[in-house]
């Protein structure tokens, strides 16, 4: 059994989230670059970590992928980056990323897959894959309360205002 991660799961459940958390000036002086930006460098790094000793890195990447765009929460339009990521083919591989940066230290969350297991399939035969929203507080993972069938990025931004909105 191969115990490495995949890349998809390291670069969003790892990487991304110790730049975020770890070294948030480097990472938001790239944000303040603007899209284009953000979303080569993203890429660029996503294709670099391919030479780790990661599995699975033969992650098909889309057009799309790597877009962002900032929504406005709350009554103060506090910031929330909303970043897409490529099509996840594991449970726990994330579709998108959201970064809250109207606080600090800023909040990571995760739009997340999750096949059903065999367990879960006896337990329930309808069970069906969805996307799990949760949250990184440091390098703890929590799962919040919501669920779609679906990845959708304005879906995953509205999930995420309802929480982070009084």
């Amino acid at each position: 059994m191969d115990n490495r991660p995949t890349l998809l799961y390291y670069f969003t459940h790892q990487y991304l989230r110790d730049i975020v958390q770890d070294y948030f000036a480097f990472f938001d002086s790239v944000v303040r670059l603007g899209d284009a930006i953000l979303k080569k460098t993203l890429k660029q790094t996503f294709e670099a970590l391919k030479n780790y000793n990661l599995s699975e890195t033969d992650v098909l990447v889309e057009e799309d992928d790597f877009s962002s765009f900032m929504a406005a929460i709350g009554v103060n339009k506090a910031p929330l980056l909303v970043i897409k990521l490529p099509k996840p083919r594991n449970t726990t591989e994330a579709s998108h990323v959201a970064i809250f940066l109207g606080v600090r230290p800023v909040r990571f969350f995760t739009f997340e897959l999750h096949v059903p297991n065999e367990i879960e399939k006896q337990i329930n035969p309808n069970a069906q894959t969805k996307y799990l929203l949760a949250e990184w507080i440091k390098k703890e993972h929590k799962l919040l309360n919501f669920s779609y069938n679906e990845p959708d990025s304005n879906e995953f931004a509205k999930a995420i205002a309802s929480i982070l909105s009084p």
